[in-house]
């Protein structure tokens, strides 16, 4: 059965198996797919990495303070998951403010225009 997780929830997942300069390993990810994807498609959700390690880049966004989870997310580091598989672990650590994941997908849309 997949875990339901919504658009703006913070969550720990493994990464692996990657290739090439894709973000790898157990890590955060912030969800940015819209809760009707994530219900109609079985499971899949569309995640973003999140590193500790801060660089200035226009698709980098530093995660606002007092959250659970800490660095920046990386908004170019796109990739659909599935949810539902038990070879990968997921947890819930909590969610963004709704300004904030606004402003991600914002910058997210203008690399599909």
């Amino acid at each position: 059965m997949a875990r339901r997780f919504y658009q703006g929830d913070l969550i720990k997942m493994d990464f692996n198996p990657t290739r090439g300069h894709e973000q790898r390993g157990f890590r955060p990810a912030l969800v940015v797919s819209n809760d009707d994807f994530n219900e109609l498609c079985g499971g899949l959700i569309k995640v973003v990495a999140i590193t500790s390690e801060i660089k200035e880049f226009p698709l980098n966004m530093k995660l606002p303070d007092g959250l659970p989870v800490h660095g920046q997310v990386l908004l170019s580091q796109e990739r659909t998951i599935d949810s539902s598989s038990v070879a990968r672990e997921y947890s819930k650590v909590g969610s963004v403010p709704k300004a904030f994941l606004e402003e991600a997908l914002e910058k997210i849309a203008l690399t599909y225009k």
